[in-house]
């Protein structure tokens, strides 16, 4: 009966030093890769970058109050080692700990373990006990197999059991009294910029009904526009649900708009905590009624440059009973390309023009044109270098986005560009380990018509 309540929590946190460089080719802005993040992760990742947007309010009420911080980058190598933790502890049936439950393979960043004793303990099997486990490999050695590519040496993880909800978890971490608050000072520090979030539920006999995790980075990536987004709740019956949103800008600070396009309507975003010229928390309140909504984000800049996250997907929030994609395609928004209702305020007879031709088709809106300038088929380039992306994209309406698919290693990630110039897109990307990348372009229209180009391969040794 007692493992039944939700409200009997544990939680614990600790920081170390890496051995080895951290990720450079991360996770795309919110669009998901192999799985990740799930919609309770992406809720995490939003609710820490609010926590960070102004620790002096999200708080308890002993808590030591921060300074805030930039919003973190969500980092795949990093969410990949924090749910491998958080399975390990949920399906190894073992206790909450920051070690491993064994002794891992040295392989399970590349082998596709899912974080199950039998394809990630060198044995096979955990302690399988929910009172003393001996402690197996150390979180830093952990972080370190999958984010072997990195250049962060710097890292730090929290974890925690019995919650079941990402904002709960959230809450439990940084409300934490001063003196005692060593998850909240994780969360908040300004010594980490990525992180990846894991969770893991649903193992009968497990010592936990769930369990959560963080694991933190001191690389300091290219922070977008809108580095996150999530619903509060993530799932639920017919209601209002909160959408989050961060914004940073610190050329511009406050955006011209920036609004959540929730199955394909444009809602206003008002701001609720931080500086937008560093890190803050947008929200709008939406009423929705049974079944699976698609959420996005549409922010411009002060500048008049836009953003969107996640970069070329809708998360979604399953309203009611039965099942929903994580991740599907962008509806187009109401607020962007609509044609102007029609003036009926006018008096007099209407200018009709001359008749319309019935014998010819109306035009057609042709798809964009996208082209790689750069880099070239065939480029090398050294690990932990720059590769810089240009392309060529143009449509008699507008361009709205170019995104580049980027594959390695078998999995690919979207990585949006930006508009440099008239016609003109580009991104810089550093790339990690060695081996081959391909990739492919992908531009947008207003009319929401894409166009793909032809993939290029280049190779990083």
């Amino acid at each position: 009966m007692n493992r039944l309540l939700v409200c009997a929590v544990v939680a614990a946190g600790c920081s170390g030093e890496i051995v080895g460089p951290a990720v450079y080719e991360t996770q795309s802005f919110g669009d998901p890769e192999n799985g990740f993040p799930s919609p309770y992760e992406r809720a995490m990742f939003m609710a820490a970058n609010r926590t960070r947007s102004d620790p002096a309010t999200v708080k308890g009420a002993q808590s030591t109050i921060y300074p805030a911080q930039a919003p973190l980058v969500l980092a795949y190598d990093l969410e990949r080692s924090s749910r491998f933790h958080a399975t390990m502890l949920e399906t190894g049936l073992a206790p909450l700990m920051h070690p491993s439950p064994c002794t891992l393979k040295s392989d399970v960043g590349t082998s596709g373990c899912d974080g199950s004793p039998a394809c990630g303990c060198t044995t096979g099997a955990t302690c399988n006990s929910c009172g003393t486990c001996a402690s197996g490999t150390d979180p830093g050695t952990r972080i370190n197999y999958f984010a072997a590519s990195s250049t962060t040496r710097g890292w730090g993880e929290i974890i925690a059991a019995g919650y079941g909800d990402p904002w709960r978890v959230m809450d439990g971490w940084v409300d934490e009294a001063a003196g005692a608050d060593g998850h909240r000072a994780i969360v908040t520090s300004g010594s980490y910029g990525v992180v990846g979030f894991g969770h893991a539920e649903g193992t009968a006999g497990a010592c936990w009904p769930n369990f959560d995790g963080g694991d933190f980075g001191s690389l300091k990536p290219a922070v977008a526009k809108i580095a996150s987004a999530a619903p509060k709740p993530v799932a639920g019956p017919a209601g209002t649900f909160r959408v989050y949103a961060s914004w940073a800008d610190p050329a511009g600070g406050a955006p011209q708009s920036l609004r959540a396009v929730v199955d394909g309507a444009c809602v206003d975003l008002q701001q609720e905590l931080g500086d937008p010229r560093l890190n803050s928390t947008w929200y709008a309140d939406v009423p929705l009624a049974a079944g699976c909504h698609t959420v996005y984000v549409l922010g411009t800049a002060a500048a008049g440059d836009t953003s969107r996250y996640p970069s070329s997907s809708a998360f979604t929030i399953r309203v009611g009973s039965g099942a929903c994609d994580g991740s599907l395609p962008q509806p187009p928004a109401s607020c962007l390309g609509a044609s102007p209702p029609a003036d009926l305020g006018g008096s007099g007879p209407a200018d009709l023009g001359p008749p319309a031709d019935l014998g010819r088709s109306p035009p057609v809106d042709a798809p964009p044109s996208v082209s790689v300038v750069s880099p070239t088929a065939g480029s090398h380039y050294a690990p932990n270098s720059a590769v810089p992306l240009q392309a060529s994209a143009g449509d008699d309406q507008g361009v709205v986005s170019v995104v580049a698919n980027w594959t390695r290693f078998g999995y690919t990630s979207q990585y949006p560009l930006s508009q440099s110039s008239p016609g003109t897109w580009s991104l810089s990307l550093t790339v990690g380990a060695a081996g081959t990348r391909t990739f492919t372009l992908t531009a947008t229209d207003t009319a929401g018509h894409q166009t793909t180009s032809a993939p290029i391969s280049i190779s990083v040794q």
